[in-house]
């Protein structure tokens, strides 16, 4: 089974011929509403330690949402959803396929696990986010359920002792790159997860080799318990 790592909003960064529609923003593009602060620093701790691919969103999520559909109504954001359709269409075609279809066509040549790295505010709405790390998954696929639930042992068994919670802050059957890609492969080829992690957790956490190197044997232990071979 190939492995496959995604960081959907690795960055916060605005492409040139879009600058002016932001200007001003800063505050709000380095907000969680313009990147998953941390998850790109996780995402490459994770190639490197598991030797797997990993495809980097490269512009903000108020872009364009490469965790949304192209079609969804808030795959662009209040700054670009009034564009012209010509100009979508073009942020479509050069930011939001590419990177659909890079991740597309690892999945078409073998069985695959995907592991989405996300990261989360822990108060939205005034409502705290009581979990340092939330794994998500259709609960419709069995082998990501069984997933799931071995990640999460393998995880809270560690000196970190994180709380963690399935499903949590967000469903896994959900709009995103895991259901797009659920939707056009079976159970036993494509394994969908995405890894949400706390920003207020990892930034206590300071360094996070350790989390890295945790998270990396959590998967391939959780692997190697349904016999798959990274």
């Amino acid at each position: 089974m190939n492995l496959l790592l995604t960081c959907e909003h690795a960055r916060n960064l605005i492409p040139k011929e879009f600058s002016k529609l932001f200007k001003g923003k800063q505050k709000l593009l380095s907000s969680h509403r313009g990147w998953d602060a941390g998850a790109l620093e996780i995402a490459r701790g994770l190639k490197r330690k598991l030797k797997a691919p990993l495809l980097e969103g490269n512009y903000s999520r108020l872009v364009i949402d490469l965790n949304r559909s192209e079609n969804h109504r808030k795959a662009f954001s209040e700054f670009t959803a009034h564009l012209p359709e010509d100009t979508k269409e073009k942020i479509i075609s050069k930011i939001h396929r590419p990177f659909r279809q890079k991740a597309e066509a690892i999945v078409s040549k073998q069985n695959t696990l995907h592991i989405s790295i996300h990261s989360f505010v822990p108060i939205l709405d005034d409502k705290k986010r009581n979990c340092e790390i939330g794994i998500l998954y259709d609960p419709k696929r069995l082998l990501e359920v069984e997933i799931a639930k071995q990640l999460k042992f393998y995880l809270k068994a560690s000196a970190l002792h994180p709380r963690i919670r399935l499903n949590y802050p967000y469903r896994g059957s959900s709009d995103g790159h895991t259901t797009k890609l659920r939707k056009m492969y079976s159970p036993k080829k494509y394994i969908g997860i995405e890894l949400e992690f706390n920003q207020g957790w990892l930034k206590e956490l300071k360094k996070n080799k350790h989390l890295i190197n945790l998270i990396a044997i959590s998967i391939q232990r959780a692997g190697n318990t349904l016999k798959f071979n990274f």
